[in-house]
């Protein structure tokens, strides 16, 4: 990763919560959830300018930039109503969908607070949501992402070219600890179902 491309991928954060104040300007209330929202991005400009003048870039891209990026865009959609408009709309999140579905009780729980518009993140993330083992190939993380989101919601996927050798992660689904019904699923079932092959 050079460092241009590692400040793009910050920018693009940073851009997106700029917008969402720009859309917010008229409905401003106290420290809503765009404004902390703002800080924060710009807290991880800050940090990781710095990050990459001590040459530690590989922490802003698969590491954790990546996943920290993709799950607050998946977050934004729910909360944005898209799926209130568009119910059957689906959408496909690699890497055990970026650690949403081992934070999905604390995140379902926050959006419920007092004063918040009603919503099941969790009704909505785990019926519109798919997720891949891309380069996540993990028993724990597996059996997280079956208790959270059941097992029909899972799509067998490598990392390449960024996890060169497809060999680990097809010895690896071979070996966890689901049912052959259940990995049938996972291997080809969901995909040719979700994708209408």
């Amino acid at each position: 990763m050079t460092r241009n491309s590692a400040l793009l991928a910050l920018a693009f954060g940073l851009f997106l919560a700029v917008a969402e104040i720009v859309r917010n300007w008229g409905n401003w209330q106290p420290w809503p959830f765009w404004l902390v929202d703002f800080i924060a991005a710009g807290s991880l400009i800050w940090g990781g300018m710095r990050t990459l003048s001590q040459g530690s870039s590989r922490l802003l891209s698969a590491a954790w930039g990546f996943t920290v990026e993709t799950a607050t865009q998946a977050i934004r959609l729910v909360l944005s109503g898209v799926f209130e408009a568009h119910p059957n709309l689906k959408i496909m999140l690699g890497h055990f969908g970026e650690t949403l579905p081992f934070l999905m009780w604390r995140i379902d729980s926050a959006l419920k607070r007092p004063g918040q518009k009603a919503l099941s993140f969790r009704d909505v993330f785990s019926k519109n949501f798919y997720v891949t083992t891309s380069g996540f190939f993990s028993n724990p993380a597996l059996l997280c992402t079956v208790m959270e989101m059941g097992v029909d919601h899972i799509l067998f996927a490598v990392d390449w070219p960024f996890v060169p050798d497809n060999k680990p992660p097809i010895e690896w689904m071979a070996g966890v600890p689901l049912s052959d019904e259940d990995k049938a699923k996972i291997l080809s079932g969901n995909a040719k179902r979700l994708l209408k092959m």
